[in-house]
């Protein structure tokens, strides 16, 4: 009978498990397939400088977002499903991190002309307030995805990232006369429909009313050090996209910046594909599921798929980068595939920490993802000053080869001391 029961329990991992993995591909694929459309566009209708703009407004509101999020939500993903008491945790978890936003928002837009001198539209008129709200409507949207993966309901993420997603695609022609701001209005303006459209079922499903939200100070340094590990890797997976641009704006010029951020973009879209299948991974584990078995799975399709985007993009980027402009199948196909022969290193990476996430082992997982992170910074120095925007994408490839090395040694010299 246990046999049986065992049997069934793990069936029903492993369809949540490529179910959920299903959902949150088809939103990655989405977000893919729209971001092609919706850069093209924006290449057609913009500017190359409008372009540069947009993207260093993008990423300035995800540096915000990233900073006040400490990496909960892998801390969302790893302890809502064991907990019974979900409001508190919610409330401490999110609380805190809204609160972060507004301080680290503020503090940006105060000291605009310090932090980005550049953006003089952020320095004008309504502009900042807009600013201000949008960042708070991208954070909402993002803390949506977290919940929604951890409650089990990933077919509303992809229902709210399609609406998202698309939506942007025709919000972007009627925002043409604002320029660069109109790029960044955009993604902004069609989250809010997204919002609402994706959290109507999952109220109905889960009645606000069931949680008790409150902020617990005693919960929070409990699970800060957890949060804190994972915003390491984090920082690693996302300093290329959020930091680079800015600086490359401020040492180079509006197009060497959006001449990266493309490549960058679609770089970065398939990584989230197989980040998707890892979150999916964490969460079943976290209901019960067993670590090999599921993980065996969930491996072999992470590589596959890994090895599948470096053999077609090496092969055929400058064709998917001649969709936005020539300029970027000109001048970023090389960026591309430096980028993609990073992503064999990556996924060896993400998978060993996805396992020290599992066995919360802050230490090793704090320790692989300072490795990465010192290693960008330092090869950043040595590259950019001399290749610029292909200098950001050799300082990440050469940061995942260390990591991964740093792996290698760590094993070896586990086995040679059993």
């Amino acid at each position: 009978m246990q046999h049986i029961i065992g049997r069934v329990l793990n069936n029903q991992n492993t369809f949540s498990f490529l179910s959920g993995s299903l959902h949150l591909i088809l939103s990655r694929i989405s977000l893919a397939a729209s971001g092609v459309l919706f850069w093209w566009i924006a290449a057609k209708c913009y500017s190359v400088e409008d372009i540069g703009l947009g993207a260093v407004l993008i990423s300035a509101t995800s540096l915000l977002l990233f900073l006040s999020s400490l990496g909960i939500t892998p801390a969302v993903i790893r302890f809502l499903p064991q907990d019974e008491d979900k409001g508190r945790l919610i409330g401490t978890l999110f609380g805190f991190s809204f609160i972060l936003l507004i301080v680290f928002t503020a503090v940006f837009l105060g000291g605009i002309r310090f932090f980005l001198p550049k953006a003089t539209i952020l320095q004008t008129s309504y502009y900042p307030l807009i600013f201000f709200i949008f960042v708070l409507v991208m954070y909402i949207a993002g803390a949506l995805d977290s919940l929604y993966i951890a409650f089990r309901t990933t077919h509303l993420v992809l229902l709210k990232n399609i609406v998202h997603y698309f939506l942007r695609v025709g919000i972007l022609l009627i925002f043409v006369s604002l320029g660069g701001f109109g790029i960044f209005s955009s993604n902004c303006t069609a989250a809010i429909a997204a919002i609402v459209i994706s959290f109507i079922p999952f109220v109905r499903r889960f009645p606000i009313a069931r949680f008790k939200f409150a902020m617990d100070l005693a919960l929070l340094k409990k699970l800060i050090p957890f949060s804190l590990a994972n915003f390491l890797n984090l920082v690693s997976l996302t300093l290329p996209g959020m930091v680079f641009p800015l600086i490359i704006l401020s040492l180079f010029s509006q197009r060497e910046a959006g001449l990266f951020y493309i490549p960058w973009m679609v770089f970065y879209v398939y990584c989230t594909i197989l980040l998707a299948i890892l979150d999916i991974f964490l969460r079943e584990t976290s209901y019960g599921a067993g670590v090999h078995t599921l993980g065996r799975k969930a491996f072999s399709l992470i590589v596959l798929l890994a090895l599948a985007g470096i053999l077609f993009f090496t092969l055929f980027g400058d064709k998917v980068l001649l969709l936005f402009k020539e300029d970027f199948s000109l001048h970023s196909f090389t960026i591309l595939k430096i980028l993609f022969s990073s992503l064999i290193f990556f996924v060896l990476n993400q998978i060993y920490l996805t396992l020290k996430n599992i066995e919360k082992n802050i230490a090793a997982f704090g320790m692989m993802s300072g490795v990465i992170i010192l290693g960008i910074i330092i090869f950043a120095f040595v590259f950019v000053p001399q290749k610029g925007s292909e200098g950001v994408a050799l300082s990440w490839l050469c940061a995942n080869g260390v990591g991964t090395l740093f792996i290698g040694i760590i094993s070896f010299f586990k086995r040679k001391a059993a």
